[in-house]
């Protein structure tokens, strides 16, 4: 699934490979999860759909991202703002954002970490486990604003998750490096498309909701 320039060996990945050859229809594959508890699936947790559209769970006409690596899945994030029930915070500078699907949350750079936390009404300093435990009420939309225009929105549906008993986790950590890493969290309710060739990343929203 990756980029011929990520390859050691200087190959191409079993799907670059399959759409150079034709065996692929399209230069693209597409990953929809669904919502955290989400209801109206039939039991399907998630698809990958490779070289099209899917039709069952994607809405028609994604709006594309251009890649700033050509070695990863990697995206310029040029607006990021969080609202939650105590404030409205924003960041709008530049910061490297890379989507992993390996990922269980968003992990972000402590300064972004503490405009989340401090949007629900929670001091930084006060937090001795990540991901942080929350009420299981807790609001919280974040917005992220990419180069081309496009926004994309992460709420509470898939941020606040069941932890034990009446608690519950706000699926955001610390990262490692002066950057976003967008996991888990971002790819639930819509369908997110990877196109290694184009070198850009689309969204569209999922057609399943409930």
């Amino acid at each position: 699934m990756a980029f011929t320039g990520a390859s050691q060996i200087g190959g191409n990945s079993p799907f670059v490979q399959g759409v150079r050859m034709g065996d692929i229809s399209n230069t693209f594959f597409s990953i929809w999860l669904e919502h955290f508890n989400q209801t109206d699936d039939l039991g399907t947790h998630g698809v990958i759909y490779y070289g099209g559209f899917d039709p069952v769970h994607c809405a028609p006409n994604p709006s594309y991202v251009s890649l700033s690596s050509a070695y990863t899945y990697q995206v310029t994030v040029s607006k990021f703002q969080v609202a939650g029930k105590a404030a409205t915070n924003s960041q709008n500078k530049y910061i490297q954002a890379t989507l992993d699907t390996t990922t269980g949350q968003l992990a972000m750079p402590s300064q972004y970490i503490s405009q989340v936390l401090d949007s629900i009404g929670i001091n930084m300093n006060t937090v001795t486990v990540y991901p942080p435990i929350v009420p299981c009420d807790t609001k919280v939309t974040i917005t992220l604003g990419f180069l081309s225009g496009t926004t994309i929105q992460i709420t509470e549906r898939d941020l606040v998750t069941n932890a034990f008993g009446s608690a519950c986790r706000l699926q955001v950590v610390p990262s490692a490096n002066p950057e976003i890493i967008l996991g888990i969290p971002l790819f639930r309710g819509r369908c997110t498309y990877f196109d290694p060739i184009m070198e850009r990343i689309g969204f569209t929203p999922a057609l399943l909701q409930d």
